[in-house]
């Protein structure tokens, strides 16, 4: 792990060496302070997208039929009766 955070740095600063020697067109653009930024904004939008999921099932939780009973001790009596009758033979 301590490799791969030290490979990422030395190619965050390597990189725009790179581009200049391979010409690439505004390679002044591909800065570290750049990329970190960028780096942040996309990692903070992704964390607004959690945060509107979670917000969004907190508020629905309740809402519409539940699939499933939230009281265990009522018994329903609109289901058919599932009991064995005891005159019951094959």
């Amino acid at each position: 792990m301590i490799i791969g955070i030290i490979l990422t740095i030395v190619l965050l600063f390597s990189f725009p060496f790179l581009f200049k020697i391979m010409s690439v067109p505004d390679y002044q653009e591909y800065t570290p302070q750049n990329i970190l930024g960028r780096a942040g904004e996309l990692i903070n939008g992704v964390f607004k997208i959690g945060n509107f999921i979670q917000k969004s099932q907190k508020e629905n939780e309740f809402r519409g039929n539940l699939y499933y009973d939230t009281n265990p001790n009522m018994i329903d009596v609109t289901s058919p009766d599932t009991s064995t009758p005891e005159n019951y033979s094959l």
